[in-house]
């Protein structure tokens, strides 16, 4: 690594958009960088495939005094969210000022994503994506590195949300692992329901064993228009993503599992049907094509139960997130320990309301959040953030969480967090319902 210019506040220091690899074109695979220089990281850049890290300010400078021991601070390698088509590494979301505030060092990794990181080609590992291979490098990166930052690289915990929930829980395939973290914390993971194979049948121009050199031979703005109206047809899903998720293929690795109560209740569709009292039939209609085997009225029977007003909302979230998350607790070989976030009627607990918390960035936020968490979010729910925050940096810390592990065997018990009072709780199997839904 070469000389860095950083970003300074009083207590942390922010290294923006720093390049982690080299990617000859946008299909091939990522190289180690090479090349030593000085980068400016004072600012985020638009580089997609980079990472930003941010340190207690008295960590790096220990690390720089090599007369002293490193300071051996944990580390959380974050993955953001986004469909596996969008986000960015330095979304306002994903600031990892409060952990490093809070005696972590915080690396926020980008990678490739759509057709670039997710479309899969004939001569290509099954398992393998070039964006989840570039979070690999991003890991051996942070494995070179983080001691400059203060950085324990022998402590650190793979993060994620969404699709970056999904990745995380992804590269602790046996195939994928490498010993570089120790832990995950996946919030609300997704992944598509088919696999990229099956679906390019619906784009003939991805198919065969030229579709790389067609792919690599368009312009960015033509490879965009393409992927757009390719995902037109996946509306209730990804359109890309790694397929599919076996947990038997997991390695043994303590988990914290989150996922919010009413995921979806948002999304367009589902809102549109349940506002005008169609949520069961839409849920009637497509059960079988979400992915849902269990008969359909026994499932809008336990939706109902949940939620009458939003069957439709639900289902959506079972399909593409609870689905996933029920699986994962179910057959990872290792700990895992459940974490529910929930709401009221007023304020739904919707998918990303657990981010501002998590990451204790309130009053940083851009005004949509009041769709989240409500208006005055920042002085209301402070308490809640404090409580959440500290949760997931003693988890990444090396400290088990307080409430039992998820037990196939026995209760399956979830701890509960009101994500508008900060009330924890209990539930016993919250997921049965999905569980038996989606096999």
């Amino acid at each position: 690594m070469g000389a860095i210019k950083s970003n300074d506040s009083v207590d942390t220091v922010t290294f923006y958009s720093l390049p982690y690899s080299h990617i000859p074109s946008p299909f091939a695979a990522a190289e180690p960088l090479r090349e030593r220089g000085t980068v400016d990281a004072t600012i985020p850049k638009a580089r997609q495939v980079g990472l930003t890290v941010s340190a207690p300010v008295s960590a790096v400078r220990a690390a720089a005094d090599t007369a002293s021991l490193p300071p051996d601070l944990p580390v959380i390698a974050f993955l953001h969210g986004g469909r596996y088509e969008s986000g960015h590494h330095d979304g306002s979301w994903y600031g990892g000022q409060a952990f490093a505030r809070d005696g972590a060092v915080f690396v926020s990794i980008g990678y490739r994503m759509a057709f670039e990181g997710f479309a899969h080609f004939d001569d290509e590992d099954p398992s393998h994506y070039r964006g989840t291979d570039d979070a690999v490098m991003a890991l051996e990166w942070i494995q070179r590195n983080i001691e400059s930052f203060g950085g324990d690289p022998t402590n650190v915990t793979l993060m994620g949300q969404s699709a970056g929930g999904g990745m995380a829980v992804w590269l602790a395939r046996r195939d994928h692992y490498r010993g570089a973290f120790r832990r995950i914390v996946a919030l609300s993971p997704g992944y598509p329901r088919q696999s990229f194979d099956r679906r390019r049948r619906a784009l003939p121009f991805l198919g065969g064993s030229s579709a790389r050199e067609k792919l690599t031979s368009l312009s960015p703005k033509r490879r965009d228009a393409l992927y757009r109206r390719y995902r037109t047809r996946y509306i209730t899903d990804s359109a890309v993503g790694p397929n599919p998720f076996d947990g038997s293929q997991l390695v043994d690795v303590p988990i914290l599992l989150t996922h919010t109560a009413d995921e979806f209740y948002l999304e367009p569709v589902g809102a549109w049907c349940d506002a005008r009292g169609m949520g069961a039939g839409f849920a009637r209609l497509l059960a079988g094509n979400l992915g849902a085997t269990m008969e359909p009225g026994a499932y809008i029977d336990a939706c109902r139960r949940i939620d009458p007003d939003r069957v439709a909302g639900r289902m959506i979230g079972d399909s593409t997130i609870r689905r996933w998350v029920s699986s994962i607790a179910e057959t990872a070989p290792g700990p895992v320990w459940m974490l529910q976030f929930t709401g009221s009627g007023d304020q739904p607990a919707l998918h990303c309301a657990e981010l501002p918390l998590v990451f204790d960035c309130l009053g940083t936020l851009p005004a949509r959040v009041d769709a989240l968490l409500g208006d005055d979010a920042a002085g209301r729910l402070q308490p809640v953030a404090d409580r959440v925050h500290r949760m997931v940096l003693n988890f990444a810390s090396g400290q088990r969480p307080v409430w039992p592990e998820f037990d196939t065997d026995g209760d399956r018990f979830s701890r509960t967090v009101d994500i508008a009072t900060g009330e924890t709780g209990s539930a016993a199997d919250p997921l049965g319902y999905v569980r038996r839904a989606f096999p």
